[in-house]
């Protein structure tokens, strides 16, 4: 009875529903970013707020091209939507040879395994992306950026903004 007691709290989805809004200043900024019961971190590089939201570089500079986004206590939780925000090149600034590209791949994990995927794109401008039920039950998020669009013949960069991540909590497996 004791295993059960510590293996549903060990599973016990994060409280609620929570909006990663970025708006916190961090103190340290080697630091992981801590909101709303959510870690986020890059493997070194800090992660600014800027205008209010996590700023990817491609090229790199201060700006790192990846984040992981956890729950603090560890839990399992539910990504249902986030908002992409060009800053460029995107095909209203003209900036870009060819058609727009993915460039930021989604990746849930479940006990190390990664068991959900999506694709989106800065390169068309401000969006928003609603993920399925793949996503439903995770316990870490994996934003990643890619280079993968010309601003010039022989040079790429991309650079965008993730704001206002939304989480919910995980439901329940039915056996629990």
């Amino acid at each position: 009875l004791m295993a059960a007691s510590v293996a549903t709290a060990l599973m016990a989805p994060a409280a609620g529903a929570a909006v990663l809004a970025f708006e916190q200043a961090t103190p340290d900024p080697f630091a992981p970013y801590v909101e709303s019961g959510f870690s986020v971190t890059d493997g070194g590089w800090f992660i600014p707020v800027d205008s209010g939201a996590m700023h990817f570089d491609i090229t790199g500079g201060p700006y790192s091209a990846f984040r992981d986004i956890v729950a603090v206590s560890g839990s399992r939780f539910a990504l249902t939507s986030l908002d992409i925000l060009a800053i460029g090149p995107t095909l209203a600034s003209g900036g870009i040879l060819g058609g727009p590209r993915p460039d930021i791949s989604f990746t849930g994990y479940l006990g190390g395994q990664a068991v959900a995927w999506a694709w989106g794109s800065s390169q068309t401008g401000n969006n928003s992306m609603t993920f399925g039920s793949a996503f439903a039950n995770i316990d870490r998020l994996l934003i990643s950026g890619f280079w993968a669009c010309n601003i010039a013949p022989g040079i790429g960069d991309v650079h965008f903004r993730i704001d206002n991540v939304n989480i919910a909590a995980a439901p329940l497996p039915a056996a629990g």
